[in-house]
This record gives structure tokens, C-alpha cells and sequence, in this order.
């Protein structure tokens, strides 16, 4: 996946990165780093998968 969006982090250097129906948070973990956002704002609406989100965010 990363060959897939290397182009992308190559013209574009997103300071805010949002991740609507975040899960567990992984692939905008995964975006932060590729496109090396300073800030990641994730949105979960199940309970079971913000709690997670909620515990991670604190990293």
C-alpha cells in the first residue's frame, strides 16, 4: 500500500490528518507517518473502538 501512495506523500504534506471511522487506528497511524502529519484527529462511533482510540491517543 505504501507504493500505492508514495506519489501523494511525495506533493502533499498534510500538517492535519482526520480519520472519519477510525477503528482501532491503525491506518491513520499508518497515513501520520507516511505523509508525516504533526496532528491526527480520529473519529470512532462504536464505543468497543473509541475506547481503544481513546487509550492509543495518549501516545
Amino acid at each position: 500500500m505504501a507504493k500505492d501512495l508514495s506519489w501523494l506523500a511525495a506533493c502533499h504534506r498534510p500538517e492535519v490528518l482526520i480519520d472519519i471511522g477510525a477503528n482501532d487506528g491503525a491506518y491513520g497511524a499508518y497515513l501520520r507517518k507516511l505523509f508525516g502529519a504533526s496532528t491526527a484527529h480520529a473519529f470512532e462511533p462504536l464505543p468497543q473502538h473509541a475506547e481503544t482510540l481513546t487509550t492509543q491517543g495518549s501516545r
